[in-house]
């Protein structure tokens, strides 16, 4: 894909003036992918502003101590499975989209979901009281996703793997980086 982009540009530049361009299905999908991740990013960043948002409204001013640390350990999966994606060299892809913006979506999730069943403003009641639930239902999901490494197709089995790892980052961070960070915010 990378080839069909590079010819493209070269044939962009060799037609500044509009006069030809090049066609056919691999341009058309060379664009289409182009457009999708720009969109992607776009909208990760969005969707991580509204996370922050949300977060910073449920904390409010008494419980701003807990703001930096919900949004560390929300933000901890999505940023675990971008690194992996660039450590590994994994191609950004329809496939690599669908993770990250799985995984975005979910963000923040969880923080929420213990902010709003702490009681007397100590969260870590509200992990104590829903963390094994939740704890259930990702490993449920990253199993789930586990079944697409059955595929006959390597797409899907990097899906299947991806989500699976994304999801168990999430969770980590989510549960464990969270109670981490109350524990040293507590012992200053």
């Amino acid at each position: 894909m990378n080839d069909v982009v590079a010819f493209q540009d070269f044939s962009d530049e060799l037609c500044k003036d509009g006069s030809c361009h090049v066609t056919g299905d691999l341009i058309a999908f060379a664009d289409f992918t182009r457009r999708v991740l720009r969109t992607l990013y776009e909208s990760l960043f969005a969707s991580l502003v509204l996370v922050a948002l949300v977060i910073a409204f449920l904390t409010g001013w008494r419980r701003r101590a807990l703001f930096i640390p919900l949004i560390a350990s929300s933000f901890w999966g999505p940023a675990i499975i971008m690194i992996a994606i660039a450590v590994f060299d994994i191609q950004v892809n329809m496939v690599t989209v669908v993770v990250i913006s799985m995984l975005v979506g979910l963000t923040g999730d969880n923080a929420i979901l213990f902010l709003l069943s702490s009681r007397r403003d100590d969260l870590t009641d509200g992990i104590e009281r829903r963390g094994q639930g939740s704890i259930q239902c990702n490993l449920l999901m990253a199993l789930s996703c586990l079944i697409l490494l059955l595929s006959y197709f390597q797409p899907p089995r990097t899906l299947g793997v991806l989500l699976a790892a994304g999801l168990i980052a999430a969770l980590f961070g989510d549960v464990w980086i969270l109670k981490g960070l109350l524990a040293k915010r507590e012992n200053r």
